[in-house]
């Protein structure tokens, strides 16, 4: 489904019909009369074409009256329906605190990973490795709950550097697996691609929603300090990444050759602004 501005291709049909609602029916009236009138003209030039012309041009006024009050009475409905999700989310998520991760948490973290998602997780070994390459690749976030503070889940989001960006799009590395420490650059500002690891989310409440929150504001703010978007790279897993990996605009680097889909910069810059 195409999506511009936002906006899929139900929704633009949908706020059309809002605006253009009874303005329709004046501006074909109006159309309707001064086509008489200019069809008359040449036959009666009387006091009955002016009056046509006149009521059709009325007729066209107010059906761009009618239009501009639509669009107005939409956008403020519009505008109240985005302010009370806004505070929705806000109520929802005060109680989530992200944090970067600690090199003690990580026996315990991929204890985890490995029991929830399988044996794809990385391994305690080399997310060690890749936290001495950058200690902020594992983002933590937690939530309340009354007097403790839980897991709500947790992220790993690689910094690469340009070659390893390259050996990527070529499909010489065509698996997570094969970033190594070396292929992570120490700083996440003008790094030229990112490598999504993993996004785990414990099934409960809106855990898993806010940890695509999360994630959503570590890359923009990647993004917003560089001087160029990044290139994004992530592995769909189940059916249900893949199917979010299309909606989003990720692409197969080589449906053949490699594992690994991207998402180009000016998609990047589109979404994560």
């Amino acid at each position: 489904m195409t999506t511009i501005l936002g906006l899929t291709q139900d929704d633009r049909s949908l706020f059309w019909r809002q605006v253009s609602r009874g303005s329709k029916s004046a501006a074909a009236a109006g159309a309707t009369l001064v086509g008489f009138a200019s069809a008359f003209v040449p036959i009666v030039p009387s006091v009955l074409t002016i009056a046509l012309y006149i009521s059709g041009v009325l007729a066209v006024c107010v059906a761009s009256i009618l239009a501009i009050r639509n669009l107005l009475i939409y956008t403020r409905r519009a505008m109240s329906d985005m302010d009370r999700f806004a505070r929705a989310m806000v109520k929802i998520y005060s109680d989530y605190r992200p944090r970067t991760g600690r090199f003690d948490e990580i026996e315990e973290i991929c204890n985890i990973g490995k029991k929830e998602v399988g044996p794809d997780h990385v391994s305690a070994e080399t997310l060690r490795e890749r936290m001495e390459a950058n200690p902020e690749v594992l983002q933590i976030v937690e939530k309340g709950e009354g007097l403790d503070t839980v897991l709500a889940g947790y992220t790993v989001l690689l910094p690469l550097k340009a070659l390893t960006t390259r050996r990527i799009l070529s499909g010489e590395v065509y698996r997570g697996f094969q970033i190594k420490s070396p292929d992570i650059s120490k700083q996440y500002t003008n790094a030229p691609s990112l490598y999504i690891s993993i996004i785990y989310g414990r099934p409960q409440g809106c855990d898993r929603a806010a940890m695509l929150i999360n994630l959503r504001e570590r890359i923009c703010e990647v993004v917003r300090s560089s001087k160029n978007p990044p290139l994004i790279f992530a592995r769909p897993g189940a059916i249900r990444g893949r199917y979010w990996m299309n909606r989003v605009g990720f692409t197969p680097i080589d449906l053949e050759r490699s594992q690994i889909w991207k998402l180009d910069a000016d998609k990047v810059a589109e979404i994560f602004h």
